[in-house]
C-alpha cells in the first residue's frame, strides 16, 4: 500500500487543533487522495470496479469519495476528522505509524460509501444487489463479518478457521463454481451461503470474503444465466424487520453506550444530563427520520424541552459542545443503518 513521503501526524495535530495552515490542510487532502487513488486502481486492475457506468475517471472518484472528510461546520472544524480522532485514537495518544495506519482507515471507509453511493447514482442494479447481500447478511445468524482496512468482509466459519494466512480465492474461479451450483429460484441469501460453502470446502484459498465483491459476483452471475433480478432479489418480509423507528431508538441508545465513559465517568457531565440529552435526541431524531419534519426546530429547542428556561447563552457555553457532538455520532449512525434499507 501507498506510503506518503509526508509525516502525517502533525498535519492532523494543525487540523484538529481549529488553527491549520492552508498548506497543511492541501497537505492532507493530497495524502487522503493518494491512498483514495491507489485503492482505487487496485479496484479496476482486479475487476472489482467497472468504471464504464461511471462516467468519471479515477482522479474525480477520488475526490468525490474524500470530499465529506474536509467539510467544515460554521465554525470552520473538520468534523468528521474531530469525530474520528477521538477516545482511543485521541491524536496525542498516537505516534506516526498509528497516524498514518488510523487516516488510512478512515479515506477506505469514505470510499467504500461513496463506492456505494456512486453505484446508487450509477449503476441502479449493482446498487439493489447490493443492498439485499446487506439485508441478507444481518437474517442469517450463522454469517459472521469484520472490517479490515475499511473494508467489510464475512465468513461463515470460526475465527480462528479463516486461515487469514492464505491468498484470496481468485473472483474468476469463484464466480464459476457458483454459476454451476445456483438454482433459476435462488434468491441472494441462497447465493451468499453456496459462496462461503465453497470457501469453508478448500484448503488453498482463506475462508472469507469481501461484501461487496459477493455483491459483483452476484450481479456476474445472474448477467450471464440471464436470471430476472426480481427472481434473485425478491422482496423479503424477514429482511426488512428493522423499521425506521427501531433504528433511531437503536442509534440513541449505542450512543448512550458509546459516549457514557467520555462524558459522564469523566465527570464531564452528570448522569442526568447526559440521560436529558439523550431524550432530547431521540425526539428530534424521530421526527427527522420518522416524521420527516423537524427542520425547522433548531437543535437547541430539542434540548429546552428537557431544561425548562435554557437560555441560548446557556446553551451556548455549557452545552451545545457535547449535544451537538452526540447529535452528530447519531446521525452518522442512522443514516449507516438507513442506508441498507433504501
Amino acid at each position: 500500500m501507498l506510503k506518503s513521503s509526508i509525516n502525517i501526524l502533525p498535519l492532523l495535530k494543525s487540523i484538529l487543533s481549529g488553527y491549520a495552515r492552508e498548506q497543511d490542510v492541501n497537505s492532507v487532502v493530497r495524502i487522503a487522495y493518494q491512498y483514495a487513488y491507489a485503492r482505487l486502481r487496485q479496484l479496476v486492475v482486479s475487476r472489482r470496479l467497472h468504471l464504464q457506468s461511471f462516467h468519471l475517471t479515477l482522479e474525480g472518484i477520488a475526490f468525490d469519495c474524500i470530499a465529506e472528510l474536509f467539510q467544515r461546520n460554521e465554525e470552520g472544524m473538520f468534523v468528521d476528522l474531530l469525530d474520528y480522532f477521538t477516545d482511543e485514537r485521541a491524536i496525542d495518544m498516537l505516534d506516526e505509524a498509528d497516524a498514518q495506519h488510523l487516516f488510512r482507515i478512515l479515506v477506505f471507509r469514505k470510499l467504500q460509501d461513496g463506492i456505494a453511493r456512486l453505484y446508487k447514482e450509477n449503476d441502479p442494479i449493482f446498487s439493489k444487489i447490493l443492498r439485499n447481500v446487506k439485508l441478507a447478511v444481518q437474517a442469517i445468524p450463522e454469517i459472521h463479518s469484520f472490517e479490515r482496512m475499511g473494508q467489510t468482509f464475512l465468513h461463515a466459519c470460526a475465527e480462528e478457521g479463516r486461515n487469514d494466512h492464505l491468498p484470496e480465492y481468485p473472483i474468476e474461479q469463484l464466480e464459476a463454481e457458483l454459476t454451476t451450483r445456483v438454482q433459476s429460484n435462488s434468491n441472494v441469501r441462497d447465493y451468499i451461503k453456496i459462496l462461503l460453502e465453497i470457501l469453508n470446502s478448500q484448503e488453498q484459498y482463506r475462508r472469507f470474503y469481501a461484501l461487496i465483491d459477493i455483491a459483483v459476483i452476484t450481479k456476474r452471475v445472474i448477467a450471464s444465466e440471464r436470471v430476472p433480478l426480481e427472481c434473485v432479489c425478491r422482496i423479503d418480509e424477514s429482511l426488512l424487520q428493522f423499521d425506521i423507528e427501531q433504528i433511531v431508538a437503536e442509534s440513541v441508545r449505542s450512543v448512550q453506550r458509546t459516549l457514557y465513559n467520555r462524558y459522564v465517568v469523566t465527570k464531564k457531565i452528570n448522569e442526568e444530563l447526559f440521560n436529558q440529552y439523550a431524550l432530547s435526541l431521540g425526539e428530534m431524531l424521530h421526527d427527522i427520520y420518522s416524521r420527516n419534519d423537524g427542520s425547522e426546530i433548531s437543535q437547541p429547542e430539542y434540548l429546552k424541552r428537557r431544561i425548562p428556561n435554557l437560555t441560548t447563552e446557556q446553551y451556548r457555553a455549557i452545552h451545545r459542545t457535547h449535544f451537538e457532538h452526540m447529535a452528530r455520532v447519531a446521525k452518522t449512525m442512522v443514516k449507516e443503518r438507513l442506508k441498507e434499507l433504501l
